[in-house]
């Protein structure tokens, strides 16, 4: 029988951790979209097994607002944290999380029924937002991680692919709309072909303890705070540097960095394992 695996999208050492998300829930929100948040690490998981977890218009409108509200936190000409901008008392969102709740599927892309519903200019109005969105999850200046154990088609394929990085239990992520016939109309087709092969590979649990999705959103949680243990600063002005890679922009970053209140703090406190950073 040949093997599975998770599919790590970075490299990165995290058997030292252990899944700190179920130590905080928050209820249900509109739209089938369900949030979660645990120290500074944000969860939104898709919650419509009924539907695939396809997207509808009403649960892509409620994905922008949470996208936005992430946004919000942060200046955006300087990536400090701004003070009482996030909604929640566990303070700045420094990692996002998109997830499943449904065992069977991750996202389904959009939904054929409604679709079937919208005029022309509906549909052009549709995939505007799709693609706005899917563009903002990328450009936000935290680490965003797609926690993918089952298949992702089409729209749900490219909202994985708007992720930094993807946590994988699932080999089966394509594009199918070429048998509809249409093509992908969100720009995953072109992120498609940019991103290489995954850094890290890892063998699938076969006890029985823990469902595959769980295990890969326990992966996620890990990774993303194994990267939230750096300096938040430090780590925005880092994916800054990726996307406009340079020696020029190293040197702005760095120079950036050198201002920072988190760095001043932990020279000051470099005997201590885990500084108080303040994201600014």
């Amino acid at each position: 029988m040949p093997r599975r695996y998770l599919v790590v999208g970075a490299a990165s050492t995290i058997a030292r951790f252990t899944s700190f998300f179920w130590e905080k829930k928050l209820k249900n929100l509109e739209s089938n979209l369900q949030k979660r948040e645990v120290c500074h690490i944000r969860i939104l998981s898709l919650n419509c097994s009924t539907s695939r977890n396809a997207i509808l218009k009403a649960l892509l409108s409620n994905l922008d607002s949470q996208i936005f509200n992430v946004q919000f936190q942060f200046d955006p000409s300087t990536y400090d944290e701004l003070p009482n901008s996030s909604p929640s008392h566990l303070g700045t969102t420094r990692a996002l999380i998109v997830a499943s709740e449904d065992d069977k599927c991750f996202c389904a892309g959009a939904d054929l029924k409604e679709r079937k519903s919208f005029t022309d200019a509906e549909t052009v109005v549709f995939l505007t937002l799709l693609r706005s969105s899917l563009n903002s999850l990328e450009d936000l200046p935290i680490p965003v991680i797609a926690a993918i154990a089952a298949p992702a088609f089409g729209g749900g394929f490219e909202l994985a692919l708007a992720a930094h990085m993807r946590v994988v239990g699932s080999p089966d992520m394509r594009f199918p709309e070429t048998r509809l016939p249409v093509v992908s109309g969100a720009g995953g087709g072109e992120e498609a072909l940019r991103l290489g092969m995954a850094d890290c590979l890892l063998e699938e649990d076969h006890s029985g303890v823990k469902s595959l999705r769980l295990r890969v959103l326990d992966e996620a949680v890990i990774l993303a705070r194994e990267i939230c243990r750096g300096g938040p600063v430090a780590i925005r002005m880092t994916m800054w540097v990726f996307k406009q890679p340079g020696e020029e922009a190293e040197d702005l970053a760095y120079r950036r960095d050198l201002k920072t209140q988190d760095r001043k703090a932990a020279l000051a406190g470099f005997a201590e394992k885990e500084p108080a950073f303040v994201g600014r």
